[in-house]
Protein backbone atom coordinates (compact mmCIF):
# COMPACT_ATOMS: atom_id res chain seq x y z
CA UNK A 1 0.00 0.00 0.00
CA UNK A 2 1.21 3.07 -1.25
CA UNK A 3 0.28 6.09 1.80
CA UNK A 4 1.73 8.40 -0.61
CA UNK A 5 -1.41 9.00 -2.61
CA UNK A 6 -4.09 8.59 -0.09
CA UNK A 7 -6.29 10.98 0.95
CA UNK A 8 -6.54 12.89 4.24
CA UNK A 9 -9.77 11.01 5.14
CA UNK A 10 -8.05 7.64 3.98
CA UNK A 11 -4.98 8.52 6.32
CA UNK A 12 -7.95 8.83 9.00
CA UNK A 13 -9.58 6.03 8.81
CA UNK A 14 -5.76 3.81 8.29
CA UNK A 15 -4.83 5.72 11.47
CA UNK A 16 -8.13 4.57 13.33
CA UNK A 17 -8.04 1.17 12.08
CA UNK A 18 -3.86 0.87 12.95
CA UNK A 19 -5.13 2.29 16.38
CA UNK A 20 -7.71 -0.53 17.45
CA UNK A 21 -4.87 -2.87 16.11
CA UNK A 22 -2.30 -1.60 18.27
CA UNK A 23 -4.78 -1.96 20.97
CA UNK A 24 -5.77 -5.64 20.07
CA UNK A 25 -1.75 -6.89 20.12
CA UNK A 26 -0.97 -5.36 23.37
CA UNK A 27 -4.23 -6.68 24.62
CA UNK A 28 -3.39 -10.36 23.63
CA UNK A 29 0.84 -9.74 24.57
CA UNK A 30 0.02 -8.40 27.94
CA UNK A 31 -2.38 -11.41 28.66
CA UNK A 32 0.11 -14.11 27.08
CA UNK A 33 2.90 -12.38 29.55
CA UNK A 34 1.17 -12.42 32.49
CA UNK A 35 0.07 -16.07 32.11
CA UNK A 36 3.88 -16.91 31.79
CA UNK A 37 4.87 -15.00 34.65
CA UNK A 38 1.78 -16.69 36.71
CA UNK A 39 3.14 -20.42 35.50
CA UNK A 40 6.81 -19.22 35.63
CA UNK A 41 5.51 -18.09 40.03
CA UNK A 42 3.94 -21.50 40.30
CA UNK A 43 6.78 -23.82 39.05
CA UNK A 44 8.83 -21.97 41.34
CA UNK A 45 6.16 -22.15 44.23
CA UNK A 46 5.08 -19.27 44.48
CA UNK A 47 2.23 -17.34 44.25
CA UNK A 48 1.99 -14.17 41.76
CA UNK A 49 -0.08 -12.26 44.45
CA UNK A 50 2.22 -13.13 47.02
CA UNK A 51 5.19 -11.93 44.42
CA UNK A 52 3.64 -8.22 43.52
CA UNK A 53 2.23 -7.76 47.10
CA UNK A 54 4.98 -9.50 49.14
CA UNK A 55 1.70 -11.01 51.12
CA UNK A 56 0.00 -14.10 50.94
CA UNK A 57 -2.92 -14.52 48.75
CA UNK A 58 -6.25 -15.20 49.65
CA UNK A 59 -6.66 -12.76 52.67
CA UNK A 60 -4.16 -13.99 54.12
CA UNK A 61 -1.46 -12.33 55.62
CA UNK A 62 -0.16 -10.71 59.10
CA UNK A 63 -2.32 -12.79 61.76
CA UNK A 64 -4.61 -10.20 63.56
CA UNK A 65 -4.60 -10.36 67.43
CA UNK A 66 -7.58 -8.74 69.52
CA UNK A 67 -6.66 -5.76 71.25
CA UNK A 68 -6.59 -5.47 74.74
CA UNK A 69 -9.58 -3.44 76.36
CA UNK A 70 -8.61 -0.23 77.85
CA UNK A 71 -12.14 0.73 79.48
CA UNK A 72 -14.60 -1.41 81.17
CA UNK A 73 -18.12 -0.87 82.55
CA UNK A 74 -18.56 -0.87 86.33
CA UNK A 75 -20.95 -3.11 86.89
CA UNK A 76 -21.33 -4.95 84.27
CA UNK A 77 -18.04 -5.83 82.92
CA UNK A 78 -18.74 -4.82 79.20
CA UNK A 79 -15.22 -3.27 78.19
CA UNK A 80 -14.27 -1.63 75.18
CA UNK A 81 -10.52 -1.18 73.53
CA UNK A 82 -10.58 2.47 73.18
CA UNK A 83 -10.82 2.25 69.20
CA UNK A 84 -13.27 3.34 66.78
CA UNK A 85 -16.89 4.15 67.84
CA UNK A 86 -17.60 5.20 71.57
CA UNK A 87 -20.37 2.24 72.88
CA UNK A 88 -23.62 3.79 74.28
CA UNK A 89 -22.76 2.36 77.42
CA UNK A 90 -19.79 4.94 77.47
CA UNK A 91 -21.56 7.73 76.11
CA UNK A 92 -24.47 7.02 78.69
CA UNK A 93 -21.49 6.77 81.74
CA UNK A 94 -19.70 10.04 80.11
CA UNK A 95 -23.30 11.61 79.94
CA UNK A 96 -23.97 11.02 83.61
CA UNK A 97 -21.13 12.85 85.08
CA UNK A 98 -18.34 9.45 84.74
CA UNK A 99 -14.88 10.39 82.86
CA UNK A 100 -13.01 8.02 80.61
CA UNK A 101 -10.10 7.79 82.90
CA UNK A 102 -12.72 6.35 85.68
CA UNK A 103 -13.35 3.60 83.12
CA UNK A 104 -9.58 3.22 82.63
CA UNK A 105 -9.10 -1.04 83.95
Amino acid sequence: MNISNLKVKELRELIEKATARIAEIEKTEANELKNHLISLAREAGFDAVQLLTGRASGGAGKVKRPVKAKYKHPSDGRTWTGRGRKPLWVVELIEKGKTLESLAI
